[in-house]
Parts: C-alpha cells; structure tokens; sequence
C-alpha cells in the first residue's frame, strides 16, 4: 500500500490513451485534427457515439471509426451497444491485427461492468502479447478484477498492489457482494489491505451464520484484525446471540486477536453468563496496567464494553 500502486494505476491510464494514439498514427489516411476528439473519448468524457462518424473521416473499412464509437458507448454505460460494435469488428476476417487486442480488451471490460465474467474472461485471456512483449498493466489489472468478481481469491493480491487502496477496498466489497463468498475479504484482510469497511461488512455477515462458522471468521481465519468501536459493538450482538458463553471464553483465548481485544470481550462475555464479578474486576486491572499502549490507540473498545455491561464507574480508567 504505497505510492507504487498510485503510480502502477496512472500508467494504466496512460496505456489506454496510448492505445488510440498510436492506432490514429498508423491510419495516415485520417485527419489529423481527431487526435484531440478521441483522446476526449478516452478520457471517459460522454461524447455522443452517433457523432463519431460526422468527425473521423476517410476509415475505408470502417475499422477505426467503430472502436472509437465502442469507446464512446461504453462511457455512456451503453456496454451491450459497445459489445455489439465490437463483435462485429471481431467477424471480419480482414481486420488488422493492431486492431485485435483492443477489441477484445473493450470487449472484456463491457462484460466484465455487465457482470458476465465468464464471457469477459473469454476475451480478455484472447489479448495476444508479442512474444518479447511484457503483459501491460491495464490488461493485467482488468483480468485480476474479473477473476476476483467471479470469486477468485487468488486474485486478491494482484488488485492490492496495482490499485490504489480505496479502488481495492471498492473492489473488494463488489467481488464479495457478487461471489457472496467471505473470503475474498479475509483474503484482502489478510494481504494487508486494512480497512473498516471490509471488517464491518464481514462481521454483519457474521451475524447471519451459526456460532460455528463465525468462530472460524472472526477467531481463525482474520489475522489481528484491527476492530474499531463499531466492530466490538457487532461482536457483542453475535455474542448474546451464543447459548453457551462458555464456549465462547474458550474460542477468545484461543483466536487471533490481541490480548487487550482478548481481555475486553471476555469481560463481556463473562458478564451475560452470570460468573462472579471478581473475574471482571481482575480483567478490568489487567488491561489498565498491561495494555495501556493498545488503550491509548482505541479506548473506545474497553469503554463500549464497559457500558454494555454496566460497570460504568470504571470508565474513569480509561479515560485520558
């Protein structure tokens, strides 16, 4: 997570533009006063598609001026339009091979933002590299995006560290949203791409599931997580859910999170099965005097227990 993935994005870009410009160069029999209309179209701005053919002139087979409109389709959201185009230029035999890698590309992407991956993945892994040529990083990143919307955690890393981390997270919480499955985000989680949003939207999750699968999330699976107020408040709401609290002593001491995590969700937890209040007592000391440097990071957690649980005369102690 550093300035390399900001960089890495912006050459995405720039390949993009890079694309068309060379593609107007070799159609010498173009006006060379469209360099600046194009490049408005690669730049995302909506740019009516049926305007197209009044400003490029002069495409005997009509190659180029249907790209340039598929771009433009596909910046107005009109992805079946653009796919429509594009697979039309992808049945003529004669089309030129510069031609080919950019279609399938635009292809892939409309697929992909129309969420039919299998067909997005069809066209993007037809992209044909040169056999001294790098893979660029647009085709890299868009391939990495479709595998991980489709549910592929193996993805995970490659979008972390091509993207900028609020893209990431972005991505992240669609890939989950359409794959359903929580481990793209405890793969995300786990790569370091540390975000509330991803622990919010997984321990909601937690709450629909049973005590067993929760214990696997939230004390196996998620490596230190950094919880935040919000996060203790979700824990306990699975927690009162629990039949056994017992049970769920036993999986905090033996999960992942840090000991000041460990002994506020044990005083909680302790609470609601009704044991002697000296064991509260002692915990509550424990972390005033052993964990004061995580304290003074997030007292939020240890208060929110506190209150939860009515001992509110000891919230002084941790208030600076």
């Amino acid at each position: 997570m550093n300035i390399m993935s900001y960089i890495l994005f912006a050459v995405a870009l720039i390949e993009l533009i890079f694309i068309i410009i060379l593609l107007i160069k070799k159609e010498r029999r173009l006006n060379k006063t469209i360099d600046d209309y194009v490049i408005k179209i690669l730049a995302n701005e909506k740019i009516n598609p049926n305007d197209v053919d009044k400003k490029i002139t002069g495409d005997d087979d009509n190659t180029f001026i249907y790209i340039v409109k598929s771009f433009a389709f596909h910046n107005q959201g009109e992805y079946q339009k653009c796919i429509n185009l594009l697979l039309t230029l992808l049945a003529k035999k004669n089309i030129k091979r510069a031609y080919i890698n950019t279609v399938h590309f635009l292809t892939a992407l409309c697929y992909q933002k129309m969420k039919k991956y299998s067909d997005a993945k069809k066209h993007i892994s037809s992209v044909k590299m040169n056999y001294f040529s790098i893979e660029p990083v647009h085709i890299r990143t868009l391939k990495s995006e479709i595998e991980v919307y489709a549910g592929n955690i193996n993805a995970v890393k490659d979008i972390i560290d091509n993207r900028p981390p609020l893209r990431a997270v972005e991505i992240m919480k669609r890939a989950y949203k359409e794959s359903d499955n929580e481990d793209i985000i405890i793969a995300a989680l786990g790569k370091g791409l540390d975000d509330e949003k991803l622990l919010t939207v997984l321990l909601k999750k937690c709450l629909e599931y049973k005590q067993e699968r929760v214990e696997e999330i939230i004390f196996k699976k998620v490596k230190n997580p950094n919880f935040n107020e919000k996060h203790i408040k979700t824990i306990i709401k699975w927690i009162k859910q629990c039949e056994e609290p017992e049970k769920i002593l036993t999986m905090i001491d033996k999960s992942n999170l840090n000991n000041y995590i460990k002994k506020a969700l044990k005083i909680f937890t302790i609470n609601i099965s009704g044991e002697d209040e000296i064991n509260i007592k002692v915990l509550i000391e424990d972390i005033r005097k052993n964990d004061n440097e995580l304290v003074k990071e997030n007292p939020q957690i240890i208060i929110q227990v506190l209150l939860e649980t009515g001992y509110y005369k000891y919230v002084q102690l941790f208030i600076k």
